[in-house]
């Protein structure tokens, strides 16, 4: 299962940055002249800003693990339903999944999740509240499908779209 998965705005952490500080100098990326120029600029060091480019490799490759689950809820939910998935977004600012799910050979539907809902239970390895995750992922999947009459609520740029 391929899910296209977009993340925008990471957060990130002072355990990644702890993470960077701890790779080896000669296994830091090189720099282009524009990144060395934008260091010298903003007061960095060509090796800080290496640092910094580490640090944010971790923040994504933590949250697309996050999507990633997100993606295999909704997989296993398209299993007993008429939809599949697009892709997931993940905007740290807002800590919103926006998903796109389409209908068989049919519209495309917009999908909002809460990113709490998954990444609390897999920061903490509780198992309970991740089966919890995949109720309500698959319960808002659902909603989501139904047909255009029903009831959908609009937030911000993903107007119609359900949020869980």
């Amino acid at each position: 299962m391929e899910i296209k998965v977009q993340l925008v705005n990471l957060p990130g952490s002072s355990a990644n940055w702890k993470r960077a500080l701890e790779v080896p100098k000669n296994e830091l990326p090189s720099l282009s002249d524009e990144q060395k120029l934008f260091a010298k600029r903003f007061g960095m060091s060509d090796e800080e800003y290496a640092r910094s480019i580490w640090a944010g490799r971790f923040s994504e490759a933590l949250y697309k693990r996050y999507a990633e689950q997100l993606g295999k809820f909704l997989h296993d939910a398209s299993l007993s339903s008429d939809m599949e998935l697009i892709e997931i977004a993940y905007d740290g600012w807002k800590n919103k999944f926006y998903c796109t799910l389409q209908k068989r050979g049919g519209e495309r539907i917009p999908l909002v999740i809460d990113a709490n809902l998954i990444i609390h239970p897999l920061e903490t390895g509780d198992d309970e509240s991740l089966r919890y995750a995949a109720k309500r992922v698959k319960r808002a999947a659902e909603l989501a499908l139904q047909p255009a009459s029903a009831l959908r609520v609009g937030f911000g740029d993903h107007q119609g779209a359900e949020e869980v």
